[in-house]
């Protein structure tokens, strides 16, 4: 058994990820045909404490669901930023797919920053690193123009 801290969190989760696939029009059996469960299995995640399911079958029916608040509550615990990517067709997919890309690179400059900041003083390693992450920002942002300019 784990931490009760622990127990009460994967609880909040599971009862939230219940709900958004309820909301986004899944049944109970929908969910277990798509983790392989049965019904019942699926009934005691959202009614009882003492069950929660599995990594695997949890992973399942986020996928099923695509379920945003509960990917974004994992992500706040992990002091992280959840950003939903636009659905979008056409000749604004490769647009979307590009500022996405920005986005996450742009993110892991800023990560490797914080890093490095951490003990107070950022050494020829680190700096290197913050190197790489800002040549694939600039990379990700000089893609973005060329796809912007073929529109």
């Amino acid at each position: 058994m784990c931490k009760a801290g622990l127990q009460d969190r994967a609880e909040k989760l599971t009862r939230l990820l219940m709900w958004e696939l309820e909301a986004n029009g899944y049944s109970q059996k929908d969910i277990g045909d798509h983790v392989g469960l049965a019904e019942k299995s699926i009934n005691h995640y959202k009614y009882t404490k003492e069950r929660l399911p599995s990594l695997p079958v949890f992973i399942g029916m986020v996928r099923l669901g695509k379920t945003y608040e509960t990917v974004k509550e994992l992500a706040e615990d992990c002091e992280c930023y959840l950003i939903r990517k636009p659905e979008l067709s056409g000749e604004f997919s490769q647009i979307n797919e590009c500022s996405a890309k920005i986005l996450k690179e742009t993110g892991d400059v800023i990560f490797e920053i914080g890093k490095a900041m951490e003990d107070g003083k950022i050494s020829r390693k680190e700096k290197a690193a913050i190197s790489v992450q800002i040549d694939e920002a600039v990379e990700a942002l000089l893609r973005f123009r060329e796809v912007l300019n073929e529109c």
